[in-house]
């Protein structure tokens, strides 16, 4: 659990892994992305809201090593 808190926009950049609430994702791998066919919902097809990403490195998986995770 935590909480929100503003934060210097440098901050957000991708190269620093950050954790965010709202606004757009900082994708870790910019080549990577999902598509906009990706990140529509299923049933209604309007566009998913980005609602936060999370860090969350796994040091037991060496391809995991920078990972986040992102809830639309």
């Amino acid at each position: 659990i935590g909480f929100v808190e503003e934060c210097p926009p440098l901050e957000l950049s991708r190269q620093l892994f950050p954790s965010k609430v709202g606004g757009r994702p900082a994708y870790v791998n910019p080549v990577d992305v999902p598509t906009e066919k990706q990140l529509k919902c299923l049933y209604t097809r309007e566009p998913l809201d980005f609602l936060l990403q999370v860090y969350a490195p796994d040091d037991d998986e060496p391809t995991a090593f920078h990972r986040a995770i992102y809830v639309f």
